[in-house]
């Protein structure tokens, strides 16, 4: 197809114009109408006149007098298309999280955090591997009736069984064992590690996609009882990998190591 056949969405991925158009959306310049159809027309557009029109319908402008601007959902299918002529992955992510706060991926978690991530398997589903690291495990009945849910809900939808990886001290009182037998029932293998004292909770998700997310911190998957801190990461592939790159050493470490 050459330039001048080419549809509005085929259009902008013609370089000059993915860049020309990404550096308006980054200073959030207002321009004339007539400053984009020469821009589309440059491009190699024998119709720049529909395409404004209909990139306009498509939510790819907005007014603002005395001329029109990229909007967000034109910055980013900007950046998406960006990435397709050969962006950096990392450079996209980090500009997509400064027009979408929910795209931040770190933030300190004060209280509950092991509430919280247990919390996010019902509200944000999707996930295929959990990863539990807590030295004590004392499921509260609140926390374990959403932890069952989430489950049923991902064997209901994914191809294959969701997978709970954990590692923990060996337990000393019965309460705690009693937690880890709960966690076979669903389904976990569990690692003892006398000498463990780190606390991680991770979350992998499934071949649909869906959220990457870790928890490190200082809480125990337990009742909260003490002033605690931790952060979470989401969708950071470079930290979660070397996360879970620690998890597995530890997990299929010999002994207590």
């Amino acid at each position: 197809m050459t330039a001048l056949q080419r549809l509005p969405g085929e259009l902008i991925s013609i370089p000059q114009v993915t860049a020309d158009l990404l550096e308006l959306a980054r200073t959030g310049e207002t321009r004339e109408p007539e400053f984009y159809r020469r821009l589309f027309r440059i491009g190699g557009c024998s119709a720049p006149e529909a395409v404004f029109e209909d990139l306009g319908v498509a939510g790819f402008f907005s007014a603002r007098p005395p001329g029109v601007a990229l909007t967000t959902k034109g910055h980013r299918t900007l950046l998406f298309t960006s990435g397709a002529l050969g962006a950096t992955s990392e450079g996209i992510f980090d500009e997509l999280r400064s027009i979408e706060t929910t795209l931040h991926r770190y933030e300190l978690v004060r209280e509950g955090m092991t509430s919280r991530f247990i919390k996010g398997l019902l509200t944000e589903p999707g996930f295929q591997r959990l990863y539990i690291c807590s030295p004590w495990i004392n499921l509260q009945k609140d926390d374990l009736g959403r932890l069952a849910v989430a489950l049923d809900k991902a064997r209901r939808t994914l191809a294959r069984p969701p997978e709970i990886l954990v590692l923990v001290q060996t337990p000393k009182i019965p309460e705690l064992r009693k937690s880890l037998e709960i966690l076979k029932g669903f389904g976990a293998e569990i690692a003892e590690k006398p000498r463990l004292h780190s606390k991680l909770y991770m979350r992998e998700p499934g071949p649909s996609g869906g959220l990457s997310l870790a928890i490190v911190g200082s809480e125990n998957l337990t009742r909260q009882k003490w002033l605690e801190l931790g952060i979470e990461i989401r969708n950071d592939s470079r930290t979660l990998s070397k996360l879970r790159s620690y998890f597995f050493d530890v997990f299929g470490s010999p002994g207590g190591e």
